[in-house]
């Protein structure tokens, strides 16, 4: 079990994080292309001036196929968020998507994080 209380799950020789994850895989493994767990890179390893040498950025996906690249989450963490937006940058052409368990509607990243700051506002002003 993670620290975000979800199992992980073998289906088809793949190890999926959540069951949620597998149940997208099990819909959708029919679609021409499907790649599991495609891994893209944000940002190449190089040495510091001292020689010491720091790791590439990568990010690995849940799903891609043609030029839609899924992400199956139900909250984007903060690096979640940082990597999407180093995504977006590097890789212009992909369409980068968050969908949820629901109907496997899509979720925009930033809308939500936008809705939640005015939520917090309504809040805190009627205090």
């Amino acid at each position: 079990m993670s620290k975000y209380k979800s199992s992980k799950v073998i289906i088809d020789w793949y190890l999926f994080d959540s069951k949620t994850e597998a149940a997208y895989y099990e819909e959708h493994k029919n679609i021409p292309g499907l790649r599991v767990h495609p891994c893209y890179e944000l940002q190449p390893a190089f040495r510091w001036d001292d020689g010491k040498k720091i790791q590439a950025i990568t990010y690995e996906a849940d799903f891609a196929y043609d030029n839609v690249v899924i992400d199956v989450k139900w909250l984007p963490t903060q690096a979640a968020l940082l990597k999407r937006k180093m995504f977006l940058y590097r890789y212009p052409q992909f369409d980068l998507q968050r969908v949820v368990k629901y109907q496997w509607e899509r979720v925009d990243y930033f809308a939500n994080q936008k809705r939640r700051r005015q939520a917090r506002k309504e809040r805190l002003k009627n205090l």
